[in-house]
């Protein structure tokens, strides 16, 4: 495969966030990596903690969603204008030189200029369009939540990819090496807030996985890094239990808890909501069409099921779910007044631009 096709393919990958929609041509771990791995035996002193990512817990198994899970909804909306912006001003542009402002008789010297400059935005309006459509089609489609089982009974670790046939990839624990900052087909980092895994086959190559929700500071990823190895290695009862369980076990999450991961996606502070507003609230109505009307639920297989028995008197397994304890009442009516006033500034903006004055 030629450099600049292998890049762009792994560049697009990282681009949705994905490990879970492609698999890279080619990854192997690099020296980053390598200088940060992150040893299955070693206790360390950092606080076991779960940010949120934890769907099933009790002593067999514990499943843990994807780390672009919490991140459904805002970036979508984001990709939607970066991919249609390019196409409407190639329209707006088109319809202006064309329609509505033609070249007079002594205009005629700058058609070759006018035709240039539309093909030029024209050209960038539609690789835009199927370059943020590829991410957005990837977004749409597929599954819920794309869990990874820690099955501590028998020592394995499942990593769901889809539903169907060779669906799901399981491998012995003692047999990953995990690290936080990765490798790639180009030896490119990973973001530094991810944890992965890999395990090398027999011809060579390695298959990886993500585990855990990313984080931007590094002791918040050491905390749930000591939370998977401390339950896999020592056992639930050495760990405080997890601060919210995921509602999302078999069925798919209620709008309220949508719309907090959104409106919070910078953290569960007033503040942050406010100024991201304008994206995080479209995209939790995004989030919610997605997660309910356009992807379907992860299904693990039998064999799985089957080899992840939970005892009848299991003491974690059967507690009622925590819900995330975050207030929304003043951040929902704040953040209405907040796009109200977003929609009159911009109403304002259009009508000084549309001003005969302002050419």
């Amino acid at each position: 495969m030629k450099h600049w096709i292998a890049w762009l393919l792994v560049r697009n990958n990282g681009i949705i966030m994905s490990g879970r929609y492609l698999r890279e041509p080619a990854w192997t771990p690099s020296e980053q990596f390598k200088q940060n791995r992150l040893e299955q035996k070693h206790r360390s002193m950092v606080e076991p903690c779960t940010l949120g990512s934890v769907a099933a817990f009790n002593e067999s198994y514990m499943d843990v969603v994807d780390w672009a899970y919490q991140k459904v909804g805002p970036p979508e909306i984001l990709w939607i204008f970066l991919g249609v912006f390019p196409l409407w001003f190639f329209v707006a542009l088109s319809w202006s030189m064309f329609v509505t402002h033609p070249l007079g008789p002594d205009e005629y010297d700058q058609f070759a200029y006018t035709i240039l400059t539309v093909l030029i935005v024209g050209s960038a309006g539609i690789g835009g369009l199927i370059w943020f459509g590829r991410i957005l089609y990837n977004t749409f489609t597929g599954c819920t939540h794309y869990p990874v089982r820690l099955d501590r009974k028998n020592q394995m670790v499942h990593v769901f990819r889809h539903n169907g046939e060779d669906g799901v990839s399981s491998y012995r624990w003692r047999d990953i090496t995990f690290g936080m900052i990765g490798g790639g087909a180009l030896q490119r980092s990973f973001l530094k807030g991810v944890m992965a895994g890999y395990v090398r086959r027999t011809d060579g190559s390695y298959d990886y996985f993500r585990l855990g929700v990313m984080s931007p500071a590094e002791e918040g990823m050491r905390g749930q890094w000591e939370y998977f190895r401390r339950y896999m290695e020592e056992g639930p009862n050495t760990l405080p239990e997890p601060e919210i369980l995921l509602p999302i076990q078999s069925r798919r999450e209620s709008f309220r808890m949508g719309a907090q991961l959104c409106w919070f996606i910078a953290g569960p502070m007033l503040g942050p909501a406010i100024v991201l507003a304008p994206l995080t609230v479209p995209g939790s109505l995004l989030r919610w069409f997605v997660m309910h009307a356009t992807r379907r639920l992860p299904r693990w297989p039998q064999n799985i099921i089957d080899t992840c028995q939970v005892s009848p008197d299991d003491r974690y397994a059967h507690k009622p779910v925590k819900p995330l304890n975050v207030s929304l009442g003043l951040a929902f009516f704040v953040t209405l007044g907040v796009l109200a006033f977003d929609a009159a500034l911009l109403f304002w903006f259009i009508g000084w631009l549309s001003q005969p004055g302002y050419r």
